[in-house]
């Protein structure tokens, strides 16, 4: 299992996001900046790269900088495959 954890501060719900790569599934933890605490989970799975559901959420959750900066780092940590659009 590979993870990481982003400080992002103001710029977000939270404050920091957990992000857990264990084969296909992502999971992604809201943790609160003052309590270090979880205060959301939400899973995924490498499908989500492709449809975009995971770079939606982030987005949601903080700005399109830090959503693309986590893309970025999950991107080069799965093996996903391309199924047309954008990329």
């Amino acid at each position: 299992m590979t993870q990481k954890t982003f400080n992002i501060g103001e710029s977000s719900y939270y404050g920091r996001w957990q992000v857990k790569i264990d084969g296909e599934k992502i999971t992604v933890n809201g943790i609160d900046w003052d309590t270090r605490k979880i205060e959301r989970t939400d899973k995924f799975t490498t499908d989500d790269i492709d449809n975009f559901n995971l770079e939606r959420h982030l987005t949601e959750m903080s700005t399109c900088y830090y959503a693309g900066q986590i893309m970025e780092w999950v991107k080069s940590k799965v093996n996903w495959k391309q199924k047309g659009g954008f990329w």
